[in-house]
């Protein structure tokens, strides 16, 4: 009895082995295109933005709303306000009742993370002539380590006497005891009062020098991702 041969012994080498590479990529290849990589980058406000509310009025609104605009991929993104729990967000998100000052918003993206400071301020009619300010300088050196940052130095130089200095470390990674002050002639180091605190993104260090006869001065650090914090005075 003569034995038919299959369709498949009948193919001729040359179309089956090419057939056979196509079946085992196919099996190795993924089900699912791989998860896009977290990433976010804050576009507005950018970091030192100053903005500005009212309409010239003589009184000023006691605070206002705040838009801010981001690019974010992969996971969703949540958003702070200063020291405010995170939210989840989408730009444009806006943040109601910004009190006046110096804030910092951070957005967050799984593992990504963007930080950026701004001040927010009120434009009236007959807005009274600011007084010089205090004299005073601030020395400051710092160790950055990705979302991980340290001060190496704080020290207030060039002070005339019996200024008042105060320091003031707000959101992450600051010390139990958030404010400290003291009375110098010349300058103060305050390095011992963050020596050793890890200070996280969205974390501020404010300075402030106040002696009579002179307005206070002021110096506002931003903690920021993988930089050295941002000033604002």
């Amino acid at each position: 009895m003569t034995r038919t041969p299959s369709r498949r012994a009948a193919l001729p080498r040359r179309l089956l082995l090419p057939a056979l590479v196509v079946a085992a990529v196919t099996a190795l290849a993924p089900t699912q295109a791989m998860a896009e990589a977290d990433s976010v980058t804050i576009t507005s406000p950018t970091p030192g933005t100053v903005l500005t509310l009212g309409d010239g009025a003589t009184t000023l609104p006691p605070d206002g709303p705040v838009t801010i605009t981001f690019v974010a991929t992969g996971s969703p993104a949540t958003c702070a306000l200063d020291d405010q729990a995170p939210t989840p967000c989408a730009s444009p998100f806006t943040f109601d009742h910004v009190t006046a000052g110096s804030h910092a918003v951070t957005v967050t993206a799984g593992a990504a993370t963007d930080v950026s400071a701004f001040t927010l301020g009120f434009v009236i009619i007959g807005d009274p002539p600011r007084t010089h300010q205090a004299p005073g300088s601030v020395a400051a050196r710092w160790r950055v380590e990705g979302q991980r940052t340290w001060v190496r130095r704080l020290k207030v130089t060039g002070l005339f006497r019996h200024s008042r200095v105060a320091v003031r470390c707000l959101g992450r990674g600051c010390p139990s005891r958030r404010t400290v002050s003291t009375v110098a002639t010349r300058s103060v180091d305050l390095t011992s009062f963050l020596r050793g605190h890890t200070l996280r993104p969205g974390a501020r260090i404010v300075v402030s020098v106040d002696r009579r006869g002179f307005g206070r001065s002021t110096f506002r650090y931003t903690i920021r991702w993988g930089a050295s914090p941002f000033l604002f005075r």
